[in-house]
This record gives structure tokens, C-alpha cells and sequence, in this order.
């Protein structure tokens, strides 16, 4: 899979910026352009531990959420998104070292993936995809494959997308001498427009052969349908793909020594491994909805309507009763309270504490 024979390019950054994106560092708020995005971290040495590139990663989270909702609203193709995944060096972190990838694991990875949705699940998937068809070729790849492979996306930090889902018929792929040939259309392809590398699989025509490559997107034989209007996850950019009559070379097919396919014994571990992908951008999401909401009722919640309380009075730690999903195991299993009054005092969820409240509070959860 040499590079040469992808025939890459080095891509000009397009899409909506984040202007005027306020921005919140400790108790200092700062104003930036996408310039200063960019620039954020270009003096700023890269990490070298797992726990610096989960602090990485946990500064582009809180870009992310800033205007989360606004962009959300917007739905459009997260090319500006995707800049501080690229300039913060978290598209290389699986990335070899020497190319100038992080070098790191997927321990590492997972942990990244879980960060970045506590701002913005969508780009949490988009990341966590990327991780995914990254490391791809080392499932499937000959080791010159790899190399190459690895060496292209990491040194031009480059991101990855797929046209792979099964839930559609495969692509057609048709021999033409030392070329082949991929004919065929997906209804969702995560990454579309954004990615700067496609993945496609598709049936080698008259065969039962499954074919692995990947290609540069920006070329004429692949054409995205910019239909992905989904209720949530709205950024992934996952919108349909025709692809038509694009060409790879025989030696950018994954695996295949002679137009011959060579097992590993290790093929199969892509499933258990977007699964884990797939749990800890949803434990992220969920994650980042409580500490939302457990900050948004802190700050902005009054009294319960029925109780005793005074509705006119700034919310207190006394309403810490809310339901988290810290809960300890001696507290139970989460269930609303019976009918009736509530005891007048109930374990707090949050680190096991107890506090009181109105009897009359009830019907909440814990």
C-alpha cells in the first residue's frame, strides 16, 4: 500500500470556523478565532504519557462544549470541528512515533474517546472511528502495508473515514489487470466530506473475496449525498456515499501477496474492537450529560413546587438528591420513591453522602 500508489495530496483546510468561540481556561475566558485554534498548541511541546494526552484531550473537550448546542442546531459538515483534533495531534496519538504519532495504546485511546464527548459526542464518534480505521490495516494489512500506511496518515495527519457499514449491500469490485475497480453506494459512510482517507470493502466480483482498501477521498469517483440530518449525533458527518469507478491498485489491496489473500490469525478482533469504541463514546456522552445537568441544577434549579421550600431562594448543596449514576452499591438500585411522603432523609447519591429534604419532595430519584 505505498503511498505513491494513493496518489495523496495534502489537503487545504475548508468549512465554517469557530469565530468568536469563547473560551474557558480555569477562571480566565478568552476570546479566539479559528486561527488562534490552530495556533493553540504550536509552541507547546507534544505529549509523551498517556496522562498528558488525556489532559490533551480533555482541553479540546472543553472547546468543544463552549457551543455545542449551537453547532448541534447548525448541522453542518464538522471540518472546523476537526481542526483542534488536528492541531492538538490527538488524529496521530495511535500514530508511530517516528512518523510523529503519539506512539500510544488503545488503552490510551479508549480513554481519549470518552474525554472528547463529554463535550461534543459526535466528534467523540468521529475520533473513535478514526482510531478504529486507522489501526485497521494492522488487522488485515501485510507489514510493508502497515508501514506505508501508517507513515502516509501520521506524518499528514490525516483522518479517516469509512465506507464499510454492512447494514447495505457490499461494493462491486471488478478486476481490470493490475487495478480494480470499486462500483457501489452506502447509506451512511462516517467521516464523508471530512475525512481526508476512505476506507471500502467490497466483493471482489464472481468471488466470495472480501477486498480491503484505502483510497483519498477528494477524487471525482467519490461523490457524498450531504444527507445526514439524524437525531443526534448530528456532526459525525455520516451522510450516504456513491462511489463510482474508483480505481486501486491490486498492491493497496489489505492482506492480498500476489493478488492472494494471507490470513492473520488476529483478522476478527475489528468487532470486539469498535464495539469498545462505540461504549466509551456513549459512557462519555452520558458522562458529560451529568455533569451538565448536575452543574445546571446547582446553579439554575428552585425548590420543588409542592414542598415547603422557598422557590425564591438560589439553589443549595441540599438538592444533591438528584439522581448520578455514582451511586454506591449499598444505595440500591436507582428507582423512584413510592407513593406517599419520603423519608426526610436520603442517601445522596454523590459520594455516598446523606442529606434532608422535604418530605413532600417526591417521586424523585436516587
Amino acid at each position: 500500500m505505498p503511498g505513491a500508489d494513493l496518489g495523496m495530496r495534502t489537503p487545504t483546510t475548508i468549512g465554517h470556523p469557530l469565530t468568536d468561540t469563547a473560551l474557558t481556561e480555569s477562571a480566565d475566558t478568552v476570546t479566539t478565532s479559528a486561527a488562534a485554534l490552530d495556533d493553540r498548541w504550536a509552541d507547546a511541546a507534544a505529549p509523551t504519557t498517556a496522562q498528558a494526552w488525556l489532559d490533551r484531550a480533555r482541553e479540546v473537550s472543553d472547546i468543544l462544549i463552549v457551543d455545542a448546542v449551537d453547532r448541534d442546531r447548525a448541522n453542518l459538515a464538522p471540518h472546523a470541528e476537526v481542526r483542534p483534533l488536528k492541531a492538538s495531534g490527538l488524529v496521530t496519538l495511535l500514530g508511530p512515533v517516528a512518523s510523529g504519532g503519539g506512539g500510544q495504546t488503545w488503552e490510551t485511546a479508549y480513554q481519549v474517546i470518552r474525554i472528547i464527548p463529554r463535550g461534543d459526542g459526535s466528534i467523540g464518534q468521529l475520533l473513535g472511528d478514526h482510531y478504529l480505521r486507522a489501526w485497521a490495516a494492522r488487522l488485515v494489512a501485510t507489514d510493508e502495508q502497515i508501514a506505508a500506511i501508517e507513515d502516509l496518515y501520521t506524518t499528514n495527519n490525516f483522518l479517516f473515514g469509512g465506507a464499510v457499514n454492512p447494514r447495505d449491500s457490499d461494493l462491486i469490485v471488478v478486476e481490470e489487470g493490475d487495478e480494480l475497480v470499486v462500483t457501489g453506494r452506502k447509506s451512511f459512510s462516517t467521516g464523508g466530506q471530512v475525512a481526508d482517507l476512505t476506507v471500502l470493502e467490497g466483493m471482489l466480483a464472481g468471488t466470495d473475496t472480501h477486498i480491503f482498501a484505502i483510497v483519498p477521498t477528494d477524487q471525482p469517483g467519490i461523490r457524498f449525498g450531504g444527507d445526514w440530518d439524524n437525531l443526534g449525533q448530528r456532526l459525525t458527518e455520516s451522510g450516504s456515499v456513491e462511489i463510482q469507478g474508483v480505481r486501486v491498485p491490486w498492491a493497496a489491496a489489505a492482506g492480498f501477496v500476489e493478488k492472494v489473500f494471507q490470513p492473520l490469525i488476529y483478522n476478527t478482533l475489528n468487532v470486539p474492537a469498535i464495539q469498545l469504541v462505540f461504549t466509551n463514546f456513549y459512557l462519555g456522552i452520558t458522562q458529560g450529560a451529568l455533569e451538565t445537568a448536575s452543574a445546571y441544577t446547582r446553579t439554575a434549579t428552585r425548590a420543588w413546587p409542592y414542598g415547603d421550600g422557598d422557590r425564591n431562594a438560589p439553589p443549595t448543596s441540599g438538592t444533591c438528591w438528584r439522581g448520578t449514576a455514582s451511586c454506591s452499591p449499598s444505595s440500591g438500585p436507582m428507582r423512584p420513591w413510592p407513593t406517599g411522603p419520603a423519608p426526610r432523609s436520603a442517601r445522596c447519591c454523590t459520594r455516598g453522602a446523606t442529606t434532608s429534604r422535604p418530605a413532600a419532595a417526591a417521586r424523585s430519584r436516587c
